[in-house]
């Protein structure tokens, strides 16, 4: 079984597409050199840091074995990104 990171993307903010842009990297490298949960939290909080009024409103949310990042607006909450890690079963030819 491959690991590889599944990405959903709901944002034209910079640092928020690099984060996903990383993730789709991150499957084509060997595994020691993919990046962690715990890798991408520190990308979202050194963002956050830089850029404090655009990131506001948005909140990084850790999982076992995902993460997501929400916008939250008046009256609801909207995911502008998640990242999983699944397991996909390789086809031998």
């Amino acid at each position: 079984m491959k690991k590889h990171l599944r990405v959903y993307l709901n944002s034209n903010l910079s640092n928020i597409t690099e984060m996903a842009l990383l993730a789709c990297r991150s499957n084509f490298l060997p595994e020691e050199h993919k990046v962690t949960m715990d890798e991408f939290e520190a990308v979202f909080k050194s963002a956050k840091i830089n850029s404090p009024m655009t990131y506001k409103n948005i909140e990084f949310n850790k999982f076992p074995t995902s993460f997501t990042i929400d916008e939250r607006a008046e009256n609801e909450t909207v995911c502008i990104l998640c990242i999983e890690l699944v397991q996909l079963a390789e086809i031998k030819e």
